[in-house]
This record gives structure tokens, C-alpha cells and sequence, in this order.
């Protein structure tokens, strides 16, 4: 009976461990990680939506703005994830600051996962736009703007700023970001290149402004004329006509001598008393009589900075009909020039130019007398001109006004002619030429 119960027992036993070795029909799904778990991403700022670019291997997504107003601040974030993916942060759309990467968690059904948030505003090509200098007599100046080499270049003519204190303006892109010494507007010293930093949108430049001072360039002269009948030119007896523009004066033979057009002719002597080679032309007025004025107006064709005036004389200075000391102004009224006649006194003219012969007259006499001839020197101003420089603070105009306050009859007197006295009057030119910025 014992043996019985021992020999179930044993059977139960192995029936038992039988059981245990039964293989599982039914084993636990495996879960996998998502191996794309962001699918799409944006960003919105002012008014502008870009699609992100999502590295799934990196783990960052990257914006890139190219639009004017975006504020990196404040960026609104919309992330799709694949569907056993999840952004808890994210699940609605959310507004962060993108100024710096900006981390948050993704989870991807088997573990969590930092994502990197990575924006910029891309780079401009322009990133100052304009700028331009302030003139107290030539208004805004423009300089020349190279993005390419971030340079800022100014071409001043003389005397319209003072390059140790030039106001300047300069527009910046709205992507740029100012740097050290940058500015929009200031007052800067330009005697010497000045630097300033400022960003593309990404890169620090370095800008260069520099300043330089232009060279005048010769007028055309058919654009240049003698301003015909100005009011105070003549007398109430006219019998030279110069207030009806006429200047009507003559040879012996009826020629015309004086006509204004042969002042910008281009033509005249290439030694002393060579009349031949001007037609014995030449340009003046007020021979005779102390009633007639001794200035005239002339227009150069459009407004412009003078910078000098090269005059050839018709007759040697050692002759008295040429101008001993002259001066310009500049017409700086408004409207028609022939409304406000000159005067040294007049609001509407500014005295631009003055010239003195005296001293070249004394040494021209030297010379002559050492070399025992009359006239055709090197030195003589019919064969190289008189050049006469304007000051630099000239302001800029397009009528200008010659005036002869005395000839070299009021120099050389009796040593020139005897009735030297009823000659003072005299005004006798060749040729202007005009040089002007």
C-alpha cells in the first residue's frame, strides 16, 4: 500500500514538471521606439511662417527667417509628431523665446528625447542702406554705399563741411544690428577713416567711412553767357546799348568789338599782341564814360560750386584797359536774376572771389625792363592766364557777377597814357574759362 501511494506520488511529480516545460502560445508584443518621431514643425513671427528643418538623428529642428519684422523673442511653435510620438509641451502650439537654442522633450513610445529649437534671421547683403553727410551751403551729400567691402564713401567739394565735425546720417537695414560706433545719426571727424560695427543679421562688419575731396572739372563753356540788360549795367543814355544787351561798341570800321559771346568763345592769344589769332575780338564794356557800370552778369548753365575762374586779358596787363582788381559774387537770391541787379550791399550776392594785380604788374615791369622788350613774355597773362581761386565756403549758384573795382589805368596812370583819367572805366577780356564742382 505504501508503494502504491509513494509510486502516484512520483507520477504526479513528473506530470508536474511535464506541465512546466509546455511552451507559451501567447508571448507580450514587443514595443518599438519611433525612429521618426517629429514629423513637421513651424514658426510664426511678425506675420511671417517658415517650415522648420527637422533632424530626427540629431535631434534638432532649425528655422530660418528671411523677412523683415521678425522678433526671435517671441516665435510661435507648432510641432507635429508621428502618431505613437508625443510633445507634451508641445500638444498645442506655443510661444517661446528662439533668441538661443530652446530645448523640450519628445517622447518616442519607448523613451524620452531632447529636441533642440535652433532660429535665425538669415544674413543681408545690404546691410546699410544710404547715407548721407549734412552740408550748412550744399545740403544732404550722399555717400556711396559698398556692401561688399564696407565702405562708406563721401565726396566733398571745398568748403562745404568741415571734415573734422561732419554730420552724417546713415540708414541701416532692419535686420542689422548696431554695433560699436554705430550710428544713425552723429557728428563724426572723417580728417581721418572712421569705423564703425554692425551686424548683416548673423556676422559682425567692420565699416569703413572715409571722406575726399572731389576735383572741379572746366564748365562747358556753350553753356556759359553774359546775362543780357540787367537793370543798373547803363545809364539813362545808353549809346553803347548795354542795357538792351547789345554792347554795342565798334572799330573804326564798324566791327563789333565787345560782343559778350566771345567771353566763352574758347579762343584767344597765344603770345602777347597776338590780335589776329582772336579776330581782334574781344568782350567789355564802359569805355568812355564814367556814367556806365563797371560789372556784368554772367550765367555758367546750371548751379554749381565755382571753384576757380582762369581769365585771359585781350591786351597786355602793362596797357590800361585791363582789370587791375576784380571780384565775383554769387547770385544766392530767388527767381529771375535780373529782378535783383547787383550791389556789393544786396542780400541776394555774396562776394565769392577777389584778386589784386599790384604785385604781379611791379614784377612784370622788372622783367620787362631786364629784357629790353616790350611785351611776350613767359610771364605775360595773355599767353598763360590769371587764374582766380573762390573761397572754399563759396555757396553754390548758377549766375555770378563780375566786378571790376579799378583798371590798370587807375594803377600805371601817366605812366600808361597821359589822359589816363578818362580811361578808368575801361574793361577789356578774352576769355573765361570756369572750373567747378
Amino acid at each position: 500500500m505504501k508503494k502504491l501511494i509513494y509510486s502516484i506520488a512520483v507520477l504526479g511529480l513528473l506530470a508536474t514538471a511535464c506541465e512546466s516545460k509546455k511552451p507559451n502560445l501567447e508571448p507580450e508584443i514587443p514595443v518599438y521606439p519611433v525612429t521618426v518621431p517629429v514629423k513637421a514643425a513651424t514658426a510664426t513671427s511678425g506675420g511671417v511662417t517658415v517650415e522648420g528643418v527637422i533632424d530626427n538623428n540629431t535631434h534638432t529642428i532649425d528655422f530660418s527667417f528671411d523677412a523683415e519684422g521678425v522678433n526671435l523673442a517671441a516665435v510661435t511653435v507648432h510641432i507635429e509628431c508621428a502618431p505613437r510620438a508625443k510633445a507634451e509641451e508641445f500638444a498645442e502650439d506655443k510661444v517661446v523665446d528662439l533668441t538661443k537654442p530652446y530645448q523640450f522633450v519628445v517622447n518616442n513610445a519607448v523613451e524620452d528625447i531632447t529636441f533642440t529649437l535652433n532660429a535665425r534671421v538669415l544674413e543681408t547683403t545690404d546691410p546699410v542702406l544710404s547715407a548721407y553727410a549734412v552740408s550748412p551751403t550744399a545740403g544732404n551729400i550722399p555717400g556711396v554705399v559698398d556692401n561688399v567691402a564696407h565702405k562708406i564713401t563721401f565726396s566733398f567739394t571745398a568748403g562745404v563741411v568741415t571734415l573734422s565735425a561732419v554730420q552724417t546720417v546713415i540708414e541701416f537695414s532692419p535686420r542689422a544690428e548696431l554695433k560699436e560706433g554705430a550710428f544713425t545719426e552723429a557728428t563724426i571727424d572723417l580728417t581721418s577713416p572712421y569705423q564703425f560695427v554692425c551686424t548683416d543679421g548673423v556676422h559682425d562688419l567692420t565699416y569703413t567711412i572715409e571722406a575726399e575731396m572731389a576735383a572741379s572739372s572746366l564748365v562747358d563753356n556753350t553753356l556759359c553767357k553774359v546775362v543780357k540788360g540787367i537793370p543798373g549795367e547803363a545809364p539813362a543814355s545808353d549809346p553803347e546799348g548795354i542795357a538792351n544787351g547789345e554792347y554795342a561798341q565798334y572799330t573804326w570800321d564798324n566791327k563789333l568789338l565787345n560782343d559778350p559771346a566771345h567771353l566763352f568763345d574758347g579762343i584767344w592769344m597765344s603770345k602777347a599782341e597776338a590780335y589776329d589769332e582772336v579776330g581782334y575780338n574781344y568782350f567789355g564794356q564802359g569805355f568812355v564814360s564814367d556814367a556806365y557800370s563797371t560789372w556784368f552778369v554772367f550765367d555758367i548753365g546750371s548751379k554749381a560750386q565755382v571753384d576757380k575762374i582762369v581769365i585771359w586779358p585781350y591786351y597786355p596787363y602793362s596797357q590800361g584797359h585791363c582789370p587791375w582788381k576784380y571780384e565775383f559774387y554769387a547770385y544766392i537770391g530767388e527767381g529771375d536774376v535780373t529782378a535783383s541787379p547787383w550791389s556789393a550791399n544786396s542780400p541776394d550776392w555774396k562776394l565769392v572771389a577777389q584778386d589784386d594785380l599790384t604785385e604781379w604788374y611791379y614784377e612784370q615791369r622788372a622783367v620787362e625792363a631786364e629784357k629790353s622788350t616790350k611785351y611776350g613774355t613767359e610771364e605775360d597773362h595773355c599767353t598763360t592766364g590769371r587764374t582766380v581761386t573762390f573761397d572754399t565756403s563759396a555757396p553754390a549758384a548758377q549766375f555770378y557777377c563780375y566786378h571790376m573795382t579799378d583798371n590798370m589805368y587807375s594803377l600805371g596812370k601817366t605812366d600808361l597814357f597821359e589822359w589816363w583819367m578818362a580811361r578808368t572805366k575801361a574793361i577789356t577780356i578774352s576769355e573765361f574759362q570756369i572750373y567747378a564742382y
